[in-house]
């Protein structure tokens, strides 16, 4: 080496400020906490939603229906009986305050019944608590497409078993008023604004 030259230090490698695996669990986290929160805000505005406008059911024969059916599935303890405006289908909600909210214009006669059916037995089977589990899953493996698809999944899995229950206990007849009472809801939810 020439005496003027100073000697070359080798320069070290410049290494990233944020590693692949810090970034990959900043990603999945951040995921995580948006789907979570997205859930908890719907589930939040439904809350609301149900306290502002639905009211106890006071009809004697709808009650009467609600408990008689609650007796026949062996029911202990029942959700709270509520009518809903501008709510297209029969529905259960509610982890620790279970509620079965009725449209304003629930189904009649036997159609009211079977509905009942339904919907008491998706609170037997705690249906509510298995899509709030799955909804959890679903938070923290929001990357894998077989997850959505499962979700998506077992709540038609669930609606399936309900009805199957329901159509268990019920003739020709029963099953006919069913069938056109499953129809009429699903034609309101498609009309519906």
């Amino acid at each position: 080496a020439l005496p003027d030259q100073a000697p070359q230090i080798p320069a070290e490698p410049i290494q990233p400020a944020v590693s692949v695996p810090t970034l990959l669990l900043g990603l999945w986290l951040t995921g995580m906490a948006v789907l979570l929160a997205y859930h908890g805000i719907s589930h939040f505005r439904l809350c609301l939603w149900v306290r502002r406008w639905a009211v106890p059911v006071t009809d004697p024969e709808t009650l009467q229906t609600f408990h008689s059916t609650g007796d026949r599935l062996g029911l202990r303890r029942r959700p709270a009986l509520l009518r809903c405006p501008r709510l297209a289908s029969p529905m259960l909600c509610g982890l620790t305050r279970p509620l079965l909210l009725l449209p304003e214009q629930p189904p009649a006669g036997e159609a009211l019944q079977l509905t009942l059916e339904h919907e008491l037995t998706h609170f037997r089977h705690r249906d509510v608590w298995r899509k709030a589990l799955a909804l959890l899953a679903n938070g923290v493996h929001w990357f894998n497409p077989l997850m959505w698809w499962m979700v998506r999944r077992m709540a038609y899995d669930l609606e399936l078993a309900c009805d199957d229950a329901v159509l268990q206990t019920h003739g020709q007849a029963g099953r006919a008023v069913y069938g056109r009472t499953v129809l009429e809801a699903l034609e309101a939810l498609s009309t519906r604004p």
